[in-house]
């Protein structure tokens, strides 16, 4: 049986066409991201997911405080390979210092990306047609605030609390 042969047979069983978790995530972010993470780069204004989609988990952290306030390195490589120096102010890279095997070190502390932008929330226009939804065939969206709540829909009331069974309430039965 050929390797083709297997894979028909398993179609009905196996997505073979299904993305991984690194693809999906790639077609998320903007295209400069979308760059640094496929280089393994880390750009100053990522946040921790993005450095950890490009350059793994640090093998080390070093939570530290300054006169500015607290912060957070991660450390990638150790000597004689050159080092990266990750730091983060709440989940935005401020920094990125690299030490060269050479000797040589480089700072980056101007913001080389905003995902202010970037992590907009998507519009209805942005959605594909054939997105999918829990709504019925024929039933419309309901329209967004300003405040990001929707509108229309009655807010849900809040669930009873739970009866003791040793002390139900005066109309309840037991059996």
């Amino acid at each position: 049986m050929t390797g083709p042969e297997l894979k028909k047979l398993l179609k009905p069983v196996f997505d073979f066409d299904s993305k991984s978790a690194l693809e999906a995530y790639l077609e998320s972010v903007p295209p400069k991201v979308r760059d640094a993470i496929k280089a393994h780069q880390v750009l100053v204004g990522m946040n921790h997911e993005m450095v950890i989609y490009s350059k793994g988990r640090a093998p080390k952290k070093i939570r530290e405080q300054n006169e500015q306030g607290e912060y957070e390195d991660w450390i990638y490589g150790q000597p004689p390979q050159d080092v990266d120096f990750v730091r983060f102010v709440g989940d935005e890279v401020v920094r990125v210092e690299t030490m060269k095997v050479d000797g040589q070190k480089t700072v980056r502390t101007e913001k080389e990306i905003d995902l202010g932008q970037a992590t907009a929330v998507a519009k209805k226009e942005d959605r594909p047609a054939n997105a999918p939804t829990l709504r019925r065939p024929g039933e419309e969206a309901p329209e967004i605030d300003q405040a990001g709540q929707h509108s229309g829909i009655p807010p849900v009331a809040p669930a009873p609390p739970p009866s003791d069974p040793k002390n139900p309430p005066p109309n309840q039965v037991i059996g």
